[in-house]
């Protein structure tokens, strides 16, 4: 498993981080959806909230589960930095205390709200996808796929 670091952990946590889930169906069709939020528990493994039981998010993950498919967290923080975290679904929890709580604070806050299940996923990869960094990373690997044009077009 892969450990977060702890800045990593504080964007995870952070109001201002927008979170992405990208998961993959058995056909092989991705779908991305924007969570409210996420967390991660106490053995390092991100948390997931998931509201709909029917949602594709929901469906995706449970064969991610059931198959040891990698899922992936992209996070973009306030300031612009993006980090993805990919993961294989360890436990989707759909009763008990965590649920029951997670519940309440959910409809404490909108009636409306639901909870299908609380997605628990193995890190298993990070990076950082941020474009100077992924620029930099780029020129320094393939020097030779640097635009040859760039001196007579800049």
């Amino acid at each position: 498993m892969a450990k977060l670091d702890e800045k990593l952990i504080a964007l995870i946590g952070s109001k201002n981080t927008i979170l992405t889930l990208s998961t993959v169906d058995a056909k092989g069709e991705v779908s991305s959806t924007v969570l409210p939020e996420a967390g991660v528990d106490e053995e390092g493994r991100l948390v997931l909230y998931e509201q709909l039981e029917t949602s594709q998010a929901t469906r995706d993950l449970t064969y991610a589960l059931w198959f040891g498919k990698k899922v992936a967290l992209t996070l973009l923080s306030e300031i612009g930095e993006s980090f993805v975290i990919k993961g294989i679904p360890y436990r989707d929890i759909i009763v008990g205390p965590a649920f029951e709580e997670k519940y309440r604070e959910l409809t404490a806050a909108d009636p409306e709200s639901e909870l299908a299940g609380i997605w628990i996923v193995d890190p298993t990869d990070i990076y950082e996808d941020t474009l100077t960094v992924r620029r930099r990373l780029e020129r320094e690997q393939f020097p030779e796929l640097g635009h040859l044009d760039k001196d007579f077009i800049g």
